[in-house]
């Protein structure tokens, strides 16, 4: 079973309560939940939208489309992600001199299996190379620290690659 498909507060009428009742109940995942008999569901019918909900999700993780499956899992679901994509994951943190107006000064990523470290004023740069071959970026607090530091200190766009920050 992929965790991914266990991902059920981005299905319409289904949020924090009702994912918890439908739990208890034994639906964990996209299939069991379309198994059930219409009625049978604590307050949730079978509609057309959950219908069309649950095939969308499914084809996004069926042709392994990150930025679709991050753009539909609500974001406390994004770690499922890693289970069916741990090995296509790069894991990012930055170290900083922590002032005001701070500067990068270290960042290490484990990438594809391997480890790279960036050090300012020797291969910093080379960061920019290895996000461009990233097809999922993890971090912890990279949302409101690292990736906002990554844009001020290079000059660029934000990044728009799937990413999972494991704060949230």
């Amino acid at each position: 079973m992929s965790l991914t498909s266990g991902a059920l507060r981005h299905l319409p009428g289904i949020g924090p309560e009702r994912e918890k009742r439908l739990r208890a109940s034994g639906i964990r995942t996209w299939d069991d939940l379309l198994r059930e008999r219409p009625g049978h569901l604590p307050g949730l019918g079978i509609t057309d939208r959950l219908h069309d909900a649950v095939q969308q999700s499914r084809e996004a993780l069926n042709a392994r489309d990150l930025g679709a499956l991050t753009g539909l899992l609500a974001r406390a679901d994004h770690w499922r992600l890693l289970h069916d994509f741990a090995a296509e994951a790069t894991y990012l943190d930055i170290e900083t001199t922590g002032q005001q107006q701070a500067e990068i000064t270290v960042v290490v990523c484990l990438h594809r299996g391997e480890l790279h470290t960036f050090v300012q004023g020797e291969n910093l740069d080379m960061l920019l190379d290895l996000l461009d071959d990233t097809r999922l970026l993890v971090t912890f607090n990279g949302a409101s620290f690292d990736l906002p530091q990554i844009v001020d200190y290079f000059h660029i766009p934000p990044l728009t690659l799937p990413h999972i920050d494991l704060r949230w």
